[in-house]
């Protein structure tokens, strides 16, 4: 069997889904190589082996030698297959159609169609279309290309997450599903740019344009102070709810027995207590500070609505800081 009808057999295989390198052909294989590119026959071998992805990297180095061997790039199709890359077994086959006046591909050209339609079968297209212009497209992590896409993309039949995405705009993300030589057309718009920054950034230049210079307080803080002194709080009614048990435990009967003291008894019911009734002091002490700063952030915090020109001078607070400022 030559090397053109081991191609052939190749093939054939690919189109029944089967191994590629079947059983009975594979004594023939090896005679019929034995004269071929020293690369060809290691990719062979190790294709025989159930090694294919080694013997991709040998049939890609064998290509790099001779770009234009339509056997090597046969082999190439053939092992994209059996690793399931489909877009590169297309791809190549591709090529390999292309060479109308090749004698080989002439002669085998019904066996490469028909390898050509059982990969295209494991594909579709997507084409995504809309925009900003320079818009990237994602697709499940991988990277597609930019908007506007200048022909749909091939892609393995499956389910993806598609994700489009450009700086300064909100992303569009959504889960699509590529069927079978199916095309898939998804119309994207980014929405507007991104907000700007929140109206309690203010500038550090006064005047700058486009940024809140009035003085006060930013209501956020005004509640994350409060919030965090509610659950200071919290901690602190539970903790001396703890140490009050401890308590009980320590001056019950319990810790009485004949011969021994009380802290010999329940050492361990006097440490747990002492431990409680410290850190109930410590966040009641911390409950009290944020419930006052809150409530100085409230009393400082800054005007908002449509109240004319900022006030001449005042204060505020800022996140571990406080400042005041005035004119004249």
């Amino acid at each position: 069997m030559s090397s053109r009808s081991y191609a052939s057999l190749l093939l054939f295989s690919l189109v029944m889904g089967a191994p590629l390198g079947v059983a009975h052909a594979q004594s023939a294989v090896m005679q019929a190589d034995a004269d071929d590119d020293p690369l060809v026959q290691r990719g062979i071998e190790l294709r025989r082996a159930g090694r294919d992805g080694e013997a991709l990297e040998v049939f890609q180095t064998a290509l790099e030698r001779t770009p234009t061997s339509t056997r090597v790039r046969v082999h190439l199709a053939a092992t994209h297959q059996a690793l399931g890359q489909w877009l590169e077994a297309e791809q190549n086959l591709s090529l390999v159609l292309r060479e109308a006046d090749d004698p080989y591909i002439r002669r085998h050209r019904p066996t490469l169609e028909k390898a050509y339609d059982f990969v295209g079968r494991r594909l579709g297209s997507l084409d995504v279309v809309g925009g900003p212009a320079g818009a990237e497209v994602f697709l499940s992590g991988r990277r597609l290309g930019e908007l506007p896409f200048s022909a749909p993309a091939r892609v393995p039949v499956g389910s993806y997450v598609l994700e489009v995405r450009k700086v300064g705009y909100f992303a569009v993300t959504r889960p699509i599903s590529i069927a079978s030589r199916g095309l898939l057309r998804e119309s994207v718009e980014l929405g507007g740019e991104e907000a700007p920054a929140p109206d309690w950034i203010v500038s550090r230049e006064p005047g700058a344009p486009g940024l809140d210079t009035s003085p006060g307080s930013p209501r956020w803080l005004t509640w994350t102070l409060a919030g965090l002194g509610a659950g200071a709080a919290f901690t602190s009614g539970v903790t001396f709810a703890i140490r009050e048990k401890h308590a009980s435990r320590w001056n019950s009967a319990d810790c009485l027995l004949p011969g021994r003291t009380r802290g010999q008894v329940c050492a361990s019911e006097l440490d747990a207590g002492r431990s409680a009734e410290r850190t109930a002091v410590m966040t009641s002490v911390a409950a009290g500070l944020l419930f006052g700063g809150a409530i100085t952030s409230y009393l400082l915090e800054q005007e908002t609505g449509d109240h004319g020109a900022a006030r001449a001078a005042g204060c505020g607070l800022g996140f571990a800081s406080a400042s005041c400022f005035g004119s004249f």
